[in-house]
This record gives structure tokens, C-alpha cells and sequence, in this order.
């Protein structure tokens, strides 16, 4: 695991054939935004500015951080804090280990297949799967988003950020 701290950094998860490394933020003394398609230098936070080589997984601060994923499937904690974690088009298969319902927002930026609670539902039903007290939210057969510990009945469409 790699930690960013103040400064410029970067932050190199090796990879030898796949991008597998983890970029933590635990440590942040404010909340941070770390988007995985950047590939130059970012400003993670003031006064942190890093440059995420073979990174695959973020954890966050404990402050409301906002993490953006790539296509590669990415795994984030947001480690406290009211957190927005950003999936694009072809996402990958994703996961997220604490998000927190009503609190937590997953901002879908692509034209989201619903725009309010009845529609979120209607989509639900046919997309989002309970698994053993998580659950499964399946866009396609190569795009989802895993949620550890979440129960499906407790996601609604207030948990989304959707793009028209």
C-alpha cells in the first residue's frame, strides 16, 4: 500500500502485467480527490499533488473524499466522511468496502437508466442483487458495482448522483 502525503509524489503500485496497486489517503488532514484516469500529476488535496502510476485502488480520507474510477476494476474505501465515488462508462467490475447508505453517494456519469425512486426501482429489480448481505448493482455483463455489507433493501435512488 502506498500513501500520499503532502507535496508532490508519486505513487507507483508496480504491476507486472495489471495495474494492483493501492493508494491510500488515510492519513489526509482534509478531504481528497483522486481520479484514476489521470495519468500526470493531480491535486489530490491542498498541498498534495500526486502522480497514481499502476494504481487500482483507492482508500480514502476521513473526510468526504471524492474517488474516481477508471475502466479497470477498481476497489475504494472512503474511510469516513460523506464520500462520492464516480463511475464512467465501461467501469468494469467494481467494488466499494464501506459505502453507507443515505450518507455516500455513487455519481453515475453516463445517462443513467433512472431518474427517481419509482424508476430506480422498476431498474433495480431487474439490476441490483442481494449477495449475502451485500449487493451486486449490474449495469452489463462487464460493468458493476459490488457494495460490502450493504443491503440491498436500504439502496435507493437518493444514494445516486445520475446524469442525464
Amino acid at each position: 500500500m502506498l500513501e500520499g502525503g503532502l507535496g508532490h509524489n508519486t505513487l507507483n503500485g508496480g504491476g507486472g502485467g495489471g495495474a494492483t496497486g493501492i493508494a491510500s489517503y488515510e492519513h489526509a488532514a482534509s478531504g481528497v480527490t483522486v481520479d484514476l484516469n489521470v495519468t500526470t500529476e493531480q491535486t489530490v488535496a491542498p498541498g498534495m499533488f500526486d502522480t497514481l502510476v499502476n494504481i487500482q485502488d483507492i482508500y480514502g480520507s476521513a473526510h468526504d473524499d471524492t474517488i474516481i474510477g477508471n475502466s479497470a476494476s477498481n476497489y475504494f474505501l472512503g474511510n469516513g466522511g460523506a464520500d462520492t465515488f464516480r463511475f464512467n462508462v465501461n467501469m468494469g467490475f467494481d467494488g466499494i468496502g464501506d459505502f453507507v447508505t443515505g450518507q455516500d453517494k455513487i455519481d453515475l456519469n453516463f445517462s443513467a437508466p433512472f431518474t427517481d425512486e419509482v424508476s430506480f426501482q422498476a431498474w433495480a429489480a431487474g439490476h441490483v442483487t442481494a449477495q449475502t448481505g451485500s449487493t451486486m448493482i449490474t449495469f452489463d455483463a462487464s460493468d458493476s458495482i459490488f457494495l460490502l455489507n450493504v443491503n440491498k433493501a436500504n439502496l435507493h435512488a437518493s444514494d445516486f448522483i445520475v446524469h442525464s
